[in-house]
């Protein structure tokens, strides 16, 4: 290598790695009508997302602990672990969309807490994962009229994650 070259990039050193399968990436995407500028929420815990959904060009944050704050998400991605997805947790979610906004659960089996809500609710399975989408209606809500709609003794069941 000579001096003036400096160090070359590949393609891998350019794109980051994909947290997700390619197949489930694509219906998170796809199926919630999100483009590149649209804002998303990685409430996976870890967000894991938050670097590749950068490069794809949406405006992308992550919510570590769980809590948010703010509102006017198109989209928000979650994956907490078994049992963690309490009543508080949904609402502060659905809180932060904004109207016809969606809420996709990684590995949700069941709408259940969801069902208390008023939106659409679909499951579906794609690569042996289960995922859970809710779109809310068009009237934005707060997180206090969120938590009124579920008590926080509800919970949503889990599979492993992918």
């Amino acid at each position: 290598m000579r001096w003036f070259q400096g160090p070359r990039r590949t393609a891998a050193s350019v794109v980051p790695a994909m947290p997700l399968p390619r197949a489930i990436f694509r219906e998170l995407l796809l199926r919630h009508g999100v483009g590149p500028g649209d804002r998303v929420l990685d409430a996976t815990g870890t967000g894991e997302l938050v670097e590749y959904l950068e490069f794809l060009g949406f405006d992308a944050e992550a919510s570590r602990d769980f809590s948010v704050s703010g509102t006017s998400h198109h989209l928000v991605v979650a994956r907490p672990g078994p049992g963690r997805a309490s009543g508080k947790m949904l609402a502060g979610w659905l809180a932060s969309l904004r109207p016809g906004g969606s809420l996709v659960m990684i590995g949700c089996r069941e709408p259940g807490a969801l069902t208390a809500f008023p939106g659409a609710c679909r499951l579906w399975s794609c690569g042996g994962t289960d995922l859970l989408s809710f779109r809310i209606a068009s009237s934005p809500r707060s997180r206090i009229e969120w938590c009124d709609l579920a008590p926080d003794s509800t919970r949503l069941a889990f599979s492993p994650a992918v």
